[in-house]
């Protein structure tokens, strides 16, 4: 007999694939050039840059070349 929280492989893919299903909705471009497509992202983009210069989080380095 099998523990409750003892489940067999396609019940964890199973329950995986539920909590996929409750998330996938949400539509997060996966790429610049998709994000850049739309105001909300572009604001979103803008507000992170805004950020990352107002706490001096980052340095802006050149490429090595051939990069």
């Amino acid at each position: 007999m099998r523990g409750i929280y003892e489940k067999n492989e396609s019940e964890s893919s199973a329950s995986l694939n539920s909590l996929f299903v409750l998330f996938s909705h949400v539509y997060d471009p996966l790429k610049f050039e998709d994000a850049i497509k739309e105001e909300k992202w572009v604001s979103k983009m803008d507000e992170e840059i805004d950020d990352i210069e107002k706490n001096d989080t980052r340095e802006l380095v050149n490429l090595r070349q051939g990069k």
